[in-house]
C-alpha cells in the first residue's frame, strides 16, 4: 500500500513538473512554425527571418520589462507601449520590402478580423446560455 501511495505521489510530481515544460516547448514549436509559415507567405530570406526573430526577442524583452516596471502607472505604460510598437514597426519597415510589408499588414488584418469574429461568437454563446438559464 505504501508503495502504491509513493508511486502515486511520484506520478503527480512528475505531471506537475512535466506539463509546464511540455507547454513551453509546444509554445516554442508554434513560434517556429509561425516563422516558417511567415517565411513562406512573405517569401522571406533567411537573413530576414533571423532579423525578425531577433526583433521579436528584443520586443518581448522590452515589453516584459515595461510591464514589470510600470505596474502602478497604467497610462504611462500604455504610452510607452505605443512608443515601443511604433519603434518595432519602423524596424520591420527596414527588414521587409514594400511588397512583403503590404502582405504582412494584410495578413495581420485578416487575423484581427478572425479574432473579432471569435469574440462576437463567444458573446452570442454567453448571451444564449444566460437566456436559457432565465
Amino acid at each position: 500500500m505504501k508503495k502504491q501511495i509513493l508511486n502515486f505521489l511520484l506520478a503527480i510530481l512528475f505531471v506537475g513538473v512535466a506539463l509546464p515544460a511540455m507547454a513551453q516547448q509546444r509554445g516554442q514549436q508554434r513560434a517556429e512554425i509561425d516563422y516558417v509559415k511567415l517565411a513562406e507567405d512573405l517569401s522571406l530570406s533567411e537573413q530576414q527571418v533571423a532579423d525578425l526573430k531577433a526583433l521579436d526577442e528584443e520586443s518581448k524583452a522590452k515589453f516584459r520589462e515595461l510591464r514589470e516596471s510600470s505596474r502602478e502607472d497604467r497610462e504611462a505604460m500604455r504610452s510607452q507601449m505605443r512608443d515601443l510598437q511604433e519603434d518595432r514597426r519602423a524596424k520591420m519597415n527596414d527588414i521587409l520590402s514594400e511588397e512583403q510589408l503590404a502582405k504582412w499588414n494584410e495578413m495581420r488584418e485578416d487575423q484581427r478580423s478572425e479574432a473579432r469574429e471569435k469574440v462576437k461568437e463567444r458573446r452570442k454563446k454567453k448571451e444564449k446560455e444566460k437566456d436559457e438559464k432565465e
